[in-house]
């Protein structure tokens, strides 16, 4: 079911603790078909990271609803 997004997501501050550094595989799936999109910023970040795996999807901001299989392979890999 697809609602409009929370808006606390939004304006609401991340809160960092150092409990985030113990999380041991770090993945980020970028949809490249979005624009204009807030996200390349993050992605400019963390594409060439060791510490991230990164993938890029040929879809909008629904990765979910435009490549399943794709969506599908990467949450497989991670298990």
């Amino acid at each position: 079911m697809l609602s409009d997004h929370p808006l606390l997501t939004l304006v609401e501050a991340v809160r960092f603790t150092g409990e985030e550094a113990k999380i041991p595989r770090r993945i980020y799936v970028f949809a490249n078909g979005w624009s204009p999109s807030p996200f390349p910023q993050f992605r400019d970040r963390v594409q060439d990271d060791p510490a991230w795996e990164y993938h890029e999807a040929e879809a909008s901001h629904d990765v979910m609803g435009d490549q399943p299989a794709q969506l599908f392979q990467i949450v497989l890999n991670c298990a």
